[in-house]
């Protein structure tokens, strides 16, 4: 190659330096700038004349950092170079401030000892790295936490949600979000209750915060927490409501585990006396306001003790568990079958019209009580004594003294079992 041919390769090399983006820089020996482009000059805030003479290691402060005897900088611009790596230091501004670097080994001559680098910043790459990281950290937070975010525009059918809201929906991702997709999948009773919670945010500027069932396609329920603020424009006015929504169902199912283990008998899982006096109070207060009168019959149970002594806890358990289910069954659904005590069950009855109806009634659950059962391949059979008082033996239009109803429907029921055989008893009859 002549002269000439040299000459222009180098003006066309001289003229890409110029033109590129990446920092360039040619070093001396001994590690000092000789030569720079207008892009090195600017990374670093220094006029291109100032930056000949420096040390390149001094552009760089990873060597606060190193407990090495050589610091990385030095490491990294000290011969035998690595023509393989690039390596990200923390690059120092004529200001002060700093910038992520990544450097390059360019080349080198190996008589002269000079070498060139190519320095570019990387601070955007590494900032939107590291907001794809922090997102997909937020997705995956909100898929394992059971959260998601929405975005609704009020009064209309636009609405926004992240990827983590279609699966609580019974939804495949990337579904379309919509008001009206929304409001479909709110389960049927609850949709009223949603929308009233809405307006009422939207008229109080109150947070929304409303618990709803969602029904899926495939039918299964699903219980969430909605909770969010109303967003205004610059004049007041509404224009957007944004919050979070997270599953709550096993929250719900543990929350009705308890309360059911704290009101209903855990044998046979009938109310218990907690229960039963809650139910017993309502029925008095409906009986007085319609006119009509409730009867309370107390049911105990013969020939237990001798069942449990012979056969044992679990059959006595099993025959306990088989009078509530005959009792159940023998009721109607407005009626109210307890368990409130060992062997003892009580009924409630609502809508009574007269003495005689409550009499039928507990001669029917005598049969019924009294047939025999078969467990384990041994056929038992139980007695009753049946004690029942009325509402409507009270002072009219005044609701009942609950006490005094229970008292009058037990000494009933203990002048049924001081006579032999099975007995039913009216309070008014002791």
């Amino acid at each position: 190659m002549d002269i000439s041919s040299n000459t222009t390769l180098l003006t066309l090399l001289s003229g890409a330096l110029e033109r590129t983006s990446d920092g360039y820089a040619r070093l001396d020996a001994k590690g000092c700038i000789r030569a720079a482009n207008p892009a090195l000059s600017e990374r670093f805030g220094y006029a291109q004349d100032d930056l000949i003479g420096l040390k390149m290691t001094e552009l760089f402060v990873d060597h606060e950092q190193a407990h090495t005897e050589r610091a990385l900088t030095e490491q990294v611009f000290s011969a035998p170079y690595d023509r393989t790596h690039a390596y990200t230091l923390t690059a120092l501004r004529k200001d002060g401030t700093r910038f992520a670097a990544e450097i390059r080994f360019a080349g080198a001559d190996a008589p002269s000892g000079v070498s060139q680098w190519l320095v570019q910043d990387i601070s955007d790459h590494l900032e939107l790295n590291r907001l794809r990281i922090s997102d997909e950290r937020y997705k995956s937070s909100q898929t394992f936490a059971n959260i998601g975010t929405w975005d609704w525009v009020v009064d209309t059918d636009k609405l926004h949600w992240s990827e983590a809201v279609a699966p609580m929906f019974g939804l495949p991702p990337g579904t379309q979000p919509s008001y009206a997709l929304f409001c479909q999948a709110v389960h049927p009773d609850d949709r009223q209750h949603v929308r009233e919670n809405e307006i009422a945010c939207e008229l109080h500027n109150q947070k929304h915060d409303v618990e709803y069932r969602v029904v899926w396609p495939d039918g299964t329920v699903r219980w969430l927490r909605e909770t969010g603020n109303l967003l205004r424009n610059e004049n007041g006015a509404i224009e957007r409501m944004i919050g979070v929504v997270r599953d709550i169902t096993e929250q719900k199912e543990t929350e009705q585990r308890y309360q059911h283990l704290a009101y209903h008998d855990p044998l046979t899982g009938l109310p218990n006396r907690g229960l039963f006096e809650q139910r017993l109070e309502l029925a008095l207060q409906r009986a007085s306001r319609s006119g009509g009168a409730t009867a309370l019959i107390f049911v105990d149970l013969g020939k237990f003790k001798a069942i449990n002594d012979t056969f044992g806890h679990i059959v006595g358990d099993k025959v306990l568990i088989e009078i509530g289910e005959r009792l159940k069954t023998a009721v109607r659904l407005t009626d109210t079958v307890a368990r409130i005590g060992g062997d003892e069950f009580v009924v409630v009855m609502e809508g009574v019209h007269d003495q005689g109806e409550v009499r039928n009634f507990g001669h029917k659950l005598i049969q019924i009580l009294t047939q025999p059962m078969t467990i384990d391949g041994h056929e038992h059979t139980i007695g009753v004594s049946m004690g029942a008082s009325l509402s409507a033996d009270t002072v009219p239009g005044k609701t009942p003294d609950i006490a005094d109803l229970i008292h009058r429907a037990d000494m009933a029921m203990y002048a049924a079992k001081a006579e032999d055989g099975n007995r039913f008893k009216l309070a008014e009859d002791v």
